[in-house]
């Protein structure tokens, strides 16, 4: 089983102390992401996508996860977001959930199978960022 913590607010601060504590949950990596407004920590006993692309928490453009549990038909989930014109390079359960909840929302839990628990964090959608350089006065440039 992998542990999960969320702390979710701007003034509530996260203690490394908290993700100790889930140590004994998943021992073989541990994690963590954070934004402005969600704090994020995931321990992790690996058992499907062994390798480091199923490090999580795992994010993508809109969402970020910590999942755990297993699910069973996520190949089948998988073909399901190439049909879609949705690209997924990694073999996790995980990272299918991921897409799979980026694409479907939550109606995709109906066509799960197996077990699971996890904490999905949808992005703020963010103005585009302009970055604009003023150079002083004089140095020869127009």
């Amino acid at each position: 089983m992998c542990g999960i913590l969320v702390v979710n607010g701007i003034d509530r601060p996260f203690s490394h102390h908290l993700l100790g504590t889930l140590r004994k949950r998943g021992p073989d990596q541990s994690g963590f992401w954070c934004d402005a407004f969600v704090k994020m920590a995931h321990t992790r006993l690996s058992i499907i996508g062994l390798d480091e692309r199923g490090l999580q928490p795992m994010e993508n453009a809109t969402h970020v996860i910590a999942f755990n549990g297993e699910i069973y038909n996520f190949i089948e989930i998988r073909e399901r977001l190439h049909m879609a014109g949705v690209q997924v390079g990694g073999v996790s359960d995980t990272e299918i959930m991921l897409y799979a909840w980026s694409q479907w929302g939550a109606s995709i839990l109906k066509d799960l199978t197996g077990f699971w628990a996890f904490a999905i964090y949808e992005k703020p959608k963010l103005p585009p960022m302009t970055t604009i350089r003023i150079l002083p006065r004089g140095n020869g440039l127009m």
